[in-house]
């Protein structure tokens, strides 16, 4: 009896082989998984570009109500000049 034993190196050979084999796959559905990605990123673009939004609108709003808090600190100064003079 006799047994056929592979050789160590055929299963690192076995794994190479495999890797291009992926890969060359993956280059040939590329362009078609390329629609999917998108869709499957897009939940997170979408929150990504919310979050900016939010960020400068309150910006803003922080800078409008700074303003209006300034005008009506200066007219109450008006008006206590006024009332003293």
């Amino acid at each position: 009896m006799s047994t056929i034993t592979a050789p160590v190196h055929t299963a690192a050979v076995a794994q190479v082989a495999a890797l291009l084999a992926a890969r060359t796959a993956g280059r040939m559905v590329g362009p078609f998984l390329r629609p999917i990605q998108l869709l499957l990123a897009w939940p997170v673009a979408s929150q990504l570009v919310a979050r900016h939004n939010a960020k400068a609108a309150e910006e803003a709003l922080l800078l409008r109500r700074a303003e209006r808090e300034d005008v009506q600190n200066y007219l109450q100064l008006l008006a206590s000049e006024r009332m003293s003079a």
